[in-house]
Protein backbone atom coordinates (compact mmCIF):
# COMPACT_ATOMS: atom_id res chain seq x y z
CA UNK A 1 0.00 0.00 0.00
CA UNK A 2 1.42 3.33 -1.01
CA UNK A 3 1.27 6.47 1.11
CA UNK A 4 -1.20 7.94 -1.37
CA UNK A 5 -3.48 4.88 -1.04
CA UNK A 6 -3.18 5.11 2.75
CA UNK A 7 -4.11 8.83 2.79
CA UNK A 8 -7.03 8.31 0.43
CA UNK A 9 -8.20 5.26 2.44
CA UNK A 10 -8.19 7.38 5.61
CA UNK A 11 -10.02 10.25 3.90
CA UNK A 12 -12.71 8.11 2.21
CA UNK A 13 -12.90 5.35 4.87
CA UNK A 14 -12.73 2.91 1.97
CA UNK A 15 -9.93 0.53 1.00
CA UNK A 16 -8.04 1.93 -1.98
CA UNK A 17 -6.80 -0.67 -4.44
CA UNK A 18 -3.98 -0.51 -6.96
CA UNK A 19 -4.85 -0.62 -10.67
CA UNK A 20 -4.24 -4.38 -10.76
CA UNK A 21 -6.18 -4.78 -7.51
CA UNK A 22 -9.19 -2.98 -8.99
CA UNK A 23 -9.04 -5.18 -12.08
CA UNK A 24 -8.76 -8.35 -9.99
CA UNK A 25 -11.50 -7.27 -7.61
CA UNK A 26 -14.03 -6.02 -10.17
CA UNK A 27 -13.34 -8.35 -13.13
CA UNK A 28 -16.70 -10.12 -12.80
CA UNK A 29 -18.50 -6.77 -12.91
CA UNK A 30 -16.51 -5.84 -16.03
CA UNK A 31 -17.46 -9.13 -17.65
CA UNK A 32 -21.14 -8.57 -16.89
CA UNK A 33 -20.98 -5.14 -18.55
CA UNK A 34 -18.95 -6.52 -21.49
CA UNK A 35 -21.88 -8.70 -22.61
CA UNK A 36 -24.44 -5.91 -23.19
CA UNK A 37 -21.82 -3.53 -24.59
CA UNK A 38 -20.80 -6.15 -27.14
CA UNK A 39 -24.42 -6.84 -28.08
CA UNK A 40 -25.19 -3.14 -28.45
CA UNK A 41 -22.02 -2.57 -30.50
CA UNK A 42 -22.96 -5.30 -32.95
CA UNK A 43 -26.50 -3.98 -33.10
CA UNK A 44 -25.33 -0.43 -33.86
CA UNK A 45 -22.31 -1.02 -36.11
CA UNK A 46 -22.98 -4.32 -37.89
CA UNK A 47 -25.42 -3.56 -40.69
CA UNK A 48 -25.10 -6.94 -42.44
CA UNK A 49 -28.23 -8.90 -43.12
CA UNK A 50 -26.81 -11.99 -41.42
CA UNK A 51 -26.70 -10.38 -37.97
CA UNK A 52 -29.69 -11.08 -35.75
CA UNK A 53 -30.27 -8.59 -32.98
CA UNK A 54 -30.06 -10.19 -29.52
CA UNK A 55 -33.15 -10.18 -27.34
CA UNK A 56 -33.46 -7.22 -24.98
CA UNK A 57 -33.08 -9.47 -21.90
CA UNK A 58 -29.55 -10.26 -23.15
CA UNK A 59 -28.75 -6.62 -22.47
CA UNK A 60 -30.91 -5.85 -19.43
CA UNK A 61 -30.19 -8.88 -17.21
CA UNK A 62 -26.34 -8.68 -17.29
CA UNK A 63 -26.57 -4.91 -16.78
CA UNK A 64 -28.78 -5.29 -13.70
CA UNK A 65 -26.56 -8.03 -12.27
CA UNK A 66 -23.48 -5.91 -13.02
CA UNK A 67 -24.91 -2.91 -11.18
CA UNK A 68 -25.96 -5.01 -8.17
CA UNK A 69 -22.60 -6.79 -8.02
CA UNK A 70 -20.69 -3.51 -8.32
CA UNK A 71 -22.75 -2.04 -5.46
CA UNK A 72 -22.11 -5.14 -3.31
CA UNK A 73 -18.37 -5.23 -3.96
CA UNK A 74 -17.98 -1.46 -3.55
CA UNK A 75 -19.75 -1.61 -0.17
CA UNK A 76 -17.36 -4.36 0.97
CA UNK A 77 -14.41 -2.00 0.53
CA UNK A 78 -15.71 0.19 3.38
CA UNK A 79 -13.61 0.02 6.53
CA UNK A 80 -15.06 -0.98 9.87
CA UNK A 81 -13.85 1.68 12.31
CA UNK A 82 -12.98 1.07 15.95
CA UNK A 83 -12.05 3.82 18.42
CA UNK A 84 -8.79 3.06 20.19
CA UNK A 85 -6.28 4.40 22.66
CA UNK A 86 -3.44 2.32 21.23
CA UNK A 87 -0.29 4.04 20.08
CA UNK A 88 2.01 3.00 17.27
CA UNK A 89 4.05 0.67 19.48
CA UNK A 90 0.95 -1.12 20.78
CA UNK A 91 -0.47 -1.27 17.24
CA UNK A 92 2.71 -2.99 16.06
CA UNK A 93 2.49 -5.42 18.97
CA UNK A 94 -1.18 -6.07 18.16
CA UNK A 95 -0.52 -6.81 14.49
CA UNK A 96 2.27 -9.25 15.40
CA UNK A 97 -0.05 -11.01 17.83
CA UNK A 98 -2.88 -11.22 15.26
CA UNK A 99 -0.56 -12.51 12.53
CA UNK A 100 0.78 -15.23 14.85
CA UNK A 101 -2.65 -16.21 16.21
CA UNK A 102 -4.29 -16.55 12.79
CA UNK A 103 -1.14 -17.64 10.89
CA UNK A 104 -1.31 -14.70 8.50
CA UNK A 105 1.15 -14.15 5.69
CA UNK A 106 2.23 -10.52 5.95
CA UNK A 107 2.10 -8.76 2.59
CA UNK A 108 2.92 -5.24 3.76
CA UNK A 109 3.72 -3.77 7.14
CA UNK A 110 4.60 -0.25 8.13
CA UNK A 111 4.12 1.89 11.23
CA UNK A 112 0.40 2.58 10.66
CA UNK A 113 -0.36 -0.04 8.00
CA UNK A 114 -0.79 -3.80 8.21
CA UNK A 115 -1.81 -5.87 5.18
CA UNK A 116 -1.82 -9.66 5.42
CA UNK A 117 -3.33 -12.66 3.72
CA UNK A 118 -5.06 -15.54 5.44
CA UNK A 119 -4.95 -19.19 4.61
CA UNK A 120 -8.14 -20.58 3.07
CA UNK A 121 -9.10 -22.23 6.37
CA UNK A 122 -9.18 -18.89 8.24
CA UNK A 123 -12.57 -18.50 10.00
CA UNK A 124 -13.75 -21.80 8.45
CA UNK A 125 -13.95 -20.23 5.01
CA UNK A 126 -12.80 -21.73 1.76
CA UNK A 127 -11.19 -18.62 0.29
CA UNK A 128 -8.07 -16.74 1.28
CA UNK A 129 -8.75 -13.23 2.54
CA UNK A 130 -6.72 -10.04 2.44
CA UNK A 131 -6.88 -8.31 5.81
CA UNK A 132 -6.03 -4.60 5.94
CA UNK A 133 -5.67 -2.81 9.27
CA UNK A 134 -4.84 0.89 9.39
CA UNK A 135 -4.08 3.06 12.41
CA UNK A 136 -5.11 6.71 12.19
CA UNK A 137 -4.74 8.76 15.36
CA UNK A 138 -7.45 7.38 17.65
CA UNK A 139 -9.11 4.87 15.30
CA UNK A 140 -8.25 1.50 13.83
CA UNK A 141 -9.73 0.80 10.41
CA UNK A 142 -10.27 -2.84 9.39
CA UNK A 143 -11.14 -4.34 6.02
CA UNK A 144 -11.37 -7.89 4.73
CA UNK A 145 -11.79 -8.84 1.09
CA UNK A 146 -11.04 -12.00 -0.86
CA UNK A 147 -7.33 -12.20 -1.73
CA UNK A 148 -6.32 -11.39 -5.30
CA UNK A 149 -3.37 -13.76 -5.30
CA UNK A 150 -5.52 -16.85 -5.20
CA UNK A 151 -8.93 -16.12 -6.68
CA UNK A 152 -11.09 -13.06 -6.81
CA UNK A 153 -14.57 -13.75 -5.60
CA UNK A 154 -17.68 -12.08 -4.35
CA UNK A 155 -18.61 -12.46 -0.69
CA UNK A 156 -22.33 -13.10 -0.65
CA UNK A 157 -22.13 -15.30 2.45
CA UNK A 158 -20.80 -12.62 4.80
CA UNK A 159 -17.55 -14.41 5.65
CA UNK A 160 -15.53 -11.20 5.26
CA UNK A 161 -17.84 -9.42 7.71
CA UNK A 162 -17.39 -12.32 10.15
CA UNK A 163 -13.60 -12.05 9.80
CA UNK A 164 -13.72 -8.30 10.51
CA UNK A 165 -15.92 -8.82 13.58
CA UNK A 166 -13.53 -11.48 14.92
CA UNK A 167 -10.59 -9.10 14.45
CA UNK A 168 -12.48 -6.30 16.20
CA UNK A 169 -13.08 -8.65 19.12
CA UNK A 170 -9.35 -9.47 19.28
CA UNK A 171 -8.42 -5.78 19.10
CA UNK A 172 -10.78 -4.88 21.95
CA UNK A 173 -9.41 -7.72 24.11
CA UNK A 174 -5.86 -6.64 23.35
CA UNK A 175 -6.65 -3.01 24.19
CA UNK A 176 -8.19 -4.02 27.54
CA UNK A 177 -5.13 -6.09 28.42
CA UNK A 178 -2.65 -3.36 27.48
CA UNK A 179 -4.43 -0.22 28.68
CA UNK A 180 -5.93 -0.48 32.15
Amino acid sequence: MTQEQYNKSIATEELQLSAWGKFSYFWVVGFLFFIPITCLSFDIFDKSTNFVSPPIWFIIIPTIFGILLYWLQKSQLKFKIVKTRLGRYEFSKLTRQISEEFKLTILFEEVDIFVAETTPEFFSGTEAKQITILLNKDVIMISSIFAFTRKSSVDITGSNKKAVNTLIDRIEKFEKSVIR
